[in-house]
């Protein structure tokens, strides 16, 4: 399954789908071997670069119109997205050590009769 691939030349159809696939709305991710921890992984990297994105665009749009922001916008947009962004690293944490120990009862439930 071209599908399947997620380091190789095909990556982009698993890299859309696979924050998704943690919600359950795609099982041909499952199908295809891709652990928990990999998709979690992947969803994290996925919507952290959504989150620096956003960071940039408002630094630039902060420094690109000085007359349109107040004062302290630059602060303010970097506390509130680096608490967001950490804070978001820090539930993935959590989440990666759940997906885990879910990968490892799921690896030990097939290995028996």
């Amino acid at each position: 399954n071209r599908f399947c691939t997620v380091f190789g030349v095909s990556t982009l159809p698993a890299a859309v789908a696979a924050p998704f696939a943690m919600l359950g709305q795609f099982t041909w991710v499952e199908e295809c071997g891709m652990s928990k921890k990999a998709r979690l992984v992947l969803a994290m990297v996925v919507i952290e670069a959504g989150l620096a994105g956003i960071w940039w665009y408002l630094a630039r749009f902060g420094m690109a119109n000085p007359d349109r922001v107040t004062a302290d916008f630059q602060a303010v947009v970097g506390q509130t997205m680096g608490m967001a962004m950490g804070g978001l690293l820090g539930i993935g944490f959590i989440l990666f050590l759940v997906a885990a120990r879910n990968d490892r009862n799921a690896a030990q439930n097939k290995t028996r009769p």
